[in-house]
């Protein structure tokens, strides 16, 4: 797949990212060199998920009323089940998701807490979008209209019984972190980019 082919649609279609984009609309502005190439960059970026995905209507009203072809079994309700779920049922699949707990979402989950007359939300799980431009959690708050929040650059850490984390301790622990952290992509590097962070420091750094 040429790549300025391929980014010039992605591109488009995140100007309204609202809207099924058609490959009518490129015909004319692809150069003509890679005219021939444009259906396969279409189709690719349609069928893995890159473009036309997500909650707005042009984009649900894309999905069959009756699926036509056969059945697939889904497990985990979590963000990459239902967007699997999603995409398989737009293809034309039935599709049932098998979720072990009482609720959808998976690891990304905010805790309502109530007491004394007060309210607050501790999200148990993912809760930060670093970088929204090409995130596709960025763009479905785009298609939701929802407001996003920027982070604030510094960020107090507390201890279980609810004191400050001693800074010269945090400062430790976060420049030990960033020498792993920094090893452990050196190393992904060297056998195969495949490898996720995660792994590498588990099979090089194991927890005793």
């Amino acid at each position: 797949m040429n790549k300025k082919t391929r980014n010039h649609i992605i591109a488009k279609w995140r100007e309204n990212v609202s809207n099924w984009v058609t490959i009518d609309i490129f015909v004319d502005v692809i150069p003509e060199r890679f005219s021939g190439l444009l259906d396969s960059a279409y189709n690719c970026l349609v069928s893995y998920g890159y473009i036309t995905f997500g909650v707005a209507s042009p984009i649900k009203d894309r999905i069959p009323a009756e699926p036509s072809k056969g059945r697939v079994i889904i497990i985990g309700a979590g963000l990459a089940g239902l967007a699997a779920a999603r995409q398989r049922m737009s293809f034309g699949f039935k599709v049932t998701v098998l979720e072990g707990r009482k609720r959808a979402s998976g690891r990304v989950y905010t805790k309502k807490m109530e007491g004394r007359n007060k309210v607050a939300a501790a999200d148990l799980g993912g809760s930060v979008l670093t970088g929204t431009l090409g995130n596709p959690l960025g763009l479905l708050a785009r298609e939701l209209s929802y407001t996003l929040h920027k982070v604030r650059d510094k960020c107090m850490l507390y201890r279980t019984e609810g004191k400050p984390v001693d800074k010269d301790l945090d400062k430790i622990v976060e420049a030990a972190y960033t020498r792993l952290l920094d090893k452990a992509c050196k190393r992904r590097q060297e056998i195969s980019e495949d490898f996720s962070l995660g792994a590498q420091i588990h099979n090089h750094f194991p927890v005793v």
